[in-house]
């Protein structure tokens, strides 16, 4: 997971993209005390916000 969180980095080259999606996200949500968390299964790529809850009201 680390490695697709680093700035300018991409599993596949793509002429279109710089890179900086999942990065970015990570960004953001670290400044949230939350994490970016990956899944592959079934041949399905999925990514988690871990501890969202932080972030939602309870009201």
């Amino acid at each position: 997971m680390e490695y697709y969180t680093q700035a300018f980095t991409q599993g596949n080259k793509q002429k279109d993209s710089f890179g900086l999606g999942l990065y970015i996200v990570d960004t953001i949500l670290k400044s949230h005390n939350m994490l970016l968390d990956y899944e592959y299964k079934d041949g399905i790529n999925s990514f988690y916000f871990k501890f969202l809850d932080k972030i939602l009201s309870k009201e």
